[in-house]
């Protein structure tokens, strides 16, 4: 198994050139995942299927694997086992079809308020050409 990482490592550095601290948090991610299979599913992490790597995402999302996290897993696994199948270790890409993270909507994310809104458009001084102007801009927005 170290060997296959090891491979993988080189190729990241060496062919996709990949920045060192990328190769050094994909392949932690992989030995993650090559323990957690072994461990906890007890399955050999080279037969990993589609469902055990949802399994994993789960275990992870339960731990409050951050989005930014869960993207940096995904990518690693899709990477990994591409690699994998292009070595021909494998027959298909378990994680070609993982789906993808989607980013939480933030609270701050909301429409201004109609009071907000009306305050900020009578601070303009429509006597003058600029305030208009910055009235009309506001408005439209």
């Amino acid at each position: 198994m170290n060997e296959i990482i090891e491979a993988f490592r080189k190729e990241l550095l060496e062919i996709m050139t990949f920045k060192d601290t990328t190769v050094k948090i994909y392949v932690n991610i992989i030995y993650k995942y090559f323990v957690f299979a072994k461990k906890y599913m007890r399955v050999d992490p080279l037969k990993t299927t589609a469902l055990h790597l949802r399994k994993w995402f789960s275990h992870l999302k339960e731990r409050k694997t951050g989005n930014s996290g869960l993207k940096n897993y995904r990518a690693t696994l899709k990477h990994f086992f591409s690699f994998l199948l292009k070595r021909n270790i494998i027959l298909c890409n378990p994680a070609e079809n993982l789906p993808r993270v989607r980013k939480t909507r933030s609270d701050l994310n909301k429409p201004v308020s109609k009071k907000s809104v009306i305050k900020l458009l009578k601070s303009f001084d429509s006597a003058t050409w600029l305030g208009m102007r910055n009235f009309t801009i506001v408005s439209m927005l």
